[in-house]
């Protein structure tokens, strides 16, 4: 299925078009959705990230109408750019179920060294300390 944005989920897209003030970043959403440049925590006008078509966000959806761009906001500690890695996409339910039973990442946590931001589009960033590593458990978390 197609995810529908709503408030207050965290997803993880990838910035597709730079504008301006703003970013187009691709969500899954039917719509691309909207992320402001001042949108990021300790961002002003002289201050503000420099990102490019290809780089990976994980981020808060503030508005969300089915007929309109939803919009996001990466101004909380756990959110923002997410700096190299891999990136792929898994079912919405494997999602879901992932961020709701986090065992499955408890259990690789204990062998492997890694990030993850997994997102509630269906999205998942994994950055492991190497290569090798990264691509294993990006495979174990789609299996």
């Amino acid at each position: 299925k197609r995810y529908e944005p709503r408030q207050g989920d965290v997803v993880v897209g990838v910035i597709d078009l730079r504008l301006v003030e703003t970013y187009k970043v691709n969500i899954g959403a039917p719509y691309m959705a909207i992320l402001p440049a001042l949108a990021f925590q300790n961002a002003h006008r002289k201050n503000k990230p420099e990102l490019e078509a290809g780089d990976v966000v994980c981020a808060r959806v503030v508005k969300a109408d089915p007929d309109v761009e939803p919009e996001l906001t990466c101004d909380e500690d756990d959110l923002g750019v997410l700096n190299e890695g891999y990136v792929f996409d898994v079912s919405l339910s494997h999602a879901h179920a992932l961020i709701n039973n986090d065992s499955l990442l408890a259990q690789l946590a204990k062998s492997v060294v890694f990030e993850t931001g997994i997102g509630r589009n269906g999205t998942v960033w994994v950055k492991g300390d190497d290569t090798k590593s990264t691509l294993a458990v990006s495979r174990l978390i789609r299996e």
